[in-house]
């Protein structure tokens, strides 16, 4: 099997199945953990096994000992002319009701042809540099995944003609991306690169007689921001600096087209992008400098949600 016939498919919130028309991603690896939870079978008062026994039976070596959660990660670039110029399985990266609605909706994912339920967004993270692509990871929990089965590949997308379709000026470099704001803490004139990364922190409510979680309860989400560049506008002081109005970096093709996965229903609300809130902290900076060479900065901002 090769990864020409596992294609990645991210369906709409909520859903328990995919269309996979219009739900491909860009997808240039995949990973999923098949973790178990279970703990050695140690009674007291229990008989010792004779040294001379090679292993013991295989429903006497463990317990099950809590749920098995399934985690996806996947690494990916996006594009400005997905399928039938819809973005729609990127929406699971906006906070917005219709998307992930701040970590607390669920996606499917399909690897191929297999189906995995109940998918929650754990992190993701996003990495910009000049000229190179801009790169996506994501890491999902799957709390419905499937069980017993084969892995099964996907011989027939509906999309079988994404490779044509996934021209080099459609997808968003760093070089393309456009740049707002970024005067309150550095010289945006000389910004070399950003990374960010958002946390969901979320714990699964399991109810008597259930395998699978009932609710989900998220307790807390965080984004934090490193900007590298050659300038800083000025010194924090001990308490950090607050951002006075939205720091971001609007994510853009060559012809300047934007990613939005809800076409114009929801407006900019829906536009993808890498942003820190009005309010957000710059938490720390740190400069330094070697003979003959330029003033190398970085600032680092955090931007807790809930």
């Amino acid at each position: 099997m090769t990864y020409s016939n596992l294609p990645v498919f991210v369906g709409q919130k909520n859903a328990s199945t995919i269309t996979e028309s219009n739900s491909a991603l860009v997808a240039t690896d995949v990973s999923i953990d098949y973790p178990t939870k279970m703990a050695p079978k140690r009674f007291l008062g229990q008989e010792k096994r004779p040294a001379i026994r090679a292993s013991l039976k295989s429903d006497e070596q463990v317990t099950f000992d809590g749920p098995s959660e399934v985690g996806i990660s996947v690494n990916f670039l996006v594009h400005t002319n997905l399928p039938a110029s819809s973005e729609t399985s990127y929406a699971f990266l906006l906070d917005h009701q219709l998307a992930s609605a701040t970590g607390t909706n669920f996606f499917p994912i399909k690897v191929g042809d297999n189906l995995f339920k109940k998918c929650f967004l754990d992190s993701y993270s996003a990495n910009i540099q000049p000229f190179a692509p801009v790169q996506f990871s994501a890491k999902f929990t799957s709390y419905d995944p499937p069980r017993l089965e084969k892995i099964s590949v996907d011989n027939s997308p509906p999309d079988s003609n994404l490779e044509n379709l996934l021209k080099s000026d459609k997808i968003v470099y760093g070089h393309t991306v456009e740049v707002s704001n970024t005067s309150q803490v550095v010289d945006e004139n000389i910004t070399s690169s950003v990374s960010f990364n958002k946390n969901y922190s979320r714990t699964p409510i399991y109810r008597l007689g259930d395998i699978v979680a009932s609710k989900y309860f998220v307790d807390a989400v965080e984004s934090e921001m490193k900007i590298e560049s050659t300038g800083l506008t000025q010194l924090i002081n001990h308490s950090g600096t607050k951002l006075t109005s939205e720091l971001k970096f609007s994510l853009k093709s060559h012809d300047n087209q934007v990613i939005n996965p809800f076409t114009s229903a929801i407006g900019g609300a829906g536009v993808l992008s890498i942003l820190a809130n009005s309010g957000s902290t710059v938490t720390s900076q740190n400069y330094g400098m070697q003979g003959g060479e330029s003033l190398l900065t970085s600032v680092t901002i955090k931007d807790v949600i809930v």
